[in-house]
Formats: structure tokens, sequence, C-alpha cells
């Protein structure tokens, strides 16, 4: 992610700080980066009952020492961001992985296994759904348009592909993600913490 941190700011030290504004431009910074900050063109038509959102909120927080998915943004906590980011791509919206209570915002999966990050939280909400395909996003992405997602769940219909990323000069950019069922059958978190 970009971001605008200061020199004092110690990052990824014990007495990192970070301060929200930053955080903000950093985030209006990525989508300007990746779609011009404004919507994509592309008309979408809605990815149907076939696709399942969520949103990943399971992380320990360490560095910001508050949940990340309750902390404001523009009046209201990113998680509600999230929602309704997966709701305007035209999708049900679910909450993965979440440790603190979320379920006042949308109905939460739980880790199967604690302790394995977001890896976690996909395997608990593929074994959860239905859908043939699942679509993945981040808590701490507020600004990501609703239509690159319902794109990129449109390239996965159209595609058939087993995973779909989105891509920037031909590097992939696994912020947003969508994965069909062929991937679920017996997906279980291998890795260590960390890994």
């Amino acid at each position: 992610m970009m971001g605008f941190g200061l020199p004092d700011d110690n990052l990824h030290a014990p007495n990192e700080k970070f301060h929200l504004k930053n955080f903000e431009l950093g985030i209006i910074s990525l989508i300007r980066f990746y779609g011009g900050g404004g919507k994509l063109s592309r008309p979408h038509p809605a990815p149907g009952a076939t696709t399942e959102g969520f949103v990943l909120a399971g992380g320990q927080s360490t560095r910001m020492g508050v949940d990340k998915a309750l902390v404001h943004l523009r009046g209201r906590p990113l998680v509600e961001h999230a929602l309704e980011i997966l709701r305007g791509a035209g999708l049900a919206a679910s909450i993965a992985g979440a440790r603190s209570t979320l379920s006042a915002f949308a109905a939460v999966v739980e880790d199967v296994e604690a302790g394995k990050g977001p890896l976690g939280g996909i395997c608990a909400a593929l074994a959860s759904t239905s859908a043939q395909r699942a679509v993945f996003v981040p808590v701490d992405l507020p600004l990501l348009p609703s239509s690159l997602v319902a794109y990129l769940v449109r390239h996965a219909e159209i595609t058939g592909r087993a995973v779909t990323l989105a891509s920037v000069a031909g590097l992939p950019r696994h912020f947003l993600r969508s994965s069909t069922e062929r991937l679920y059958p017996g997906s279980r978190p291998n890795s260590a913490p960390g890994a």
C-alpha cells in the first residue's frame, strides 16, 4: 500500500505511530494510482448469486492498537466501507475471520483455526459458502471502487479462471481477488503465522 509516512513515525518499530490522516491520504493515493480516483467507466452487470463477497477483518491490529475494522474514516467504521464496496458490486457480503464483534454490520464467519492470518479467514469463508466464486476484500481499502470489484468478477465469469487478480503493468496486485469453488475442497491453512 502507498502511504505518507513521516520520518518520526518509526514504522514497524515497537513505538510506531501513524496518523489517520496520513493513512487516508495513502488510500487516496492508491486509488488514484490504480484507477484515477474515479469509478471505472465500463458498465457492469450484477454478478448474481454465484459470487459471494467477504471482508477480511481478522487481523490482530498489533501496530494500530485498536481493531482496524472499527477505525472511523469519514464518520464510519472501515468495515462499513468494505461491505458497501462489495454490495455496490452486486454481491452478498459477509465478514471473514473477525476477532471483534462485528455481527452488527453483517454475518460473521469465524476462523476455523486461530492464528493463521488472512489465509485462515479465506479458508473459513470458502468452507462456509456454496457460491461458485468468492471475492475477498481487505477491511483497510475503503476507497476501492465497487466497479473494479464488479469488473474482476465479470472477468472471472468470462474466462472461467480459478483465480482472478487485478494487475498493473502486468504485475499482479493481490489486494483483491476472486476465486472459484475448484480451490475450495480441502483447503486448509498450512502455513505458520506470518509465513
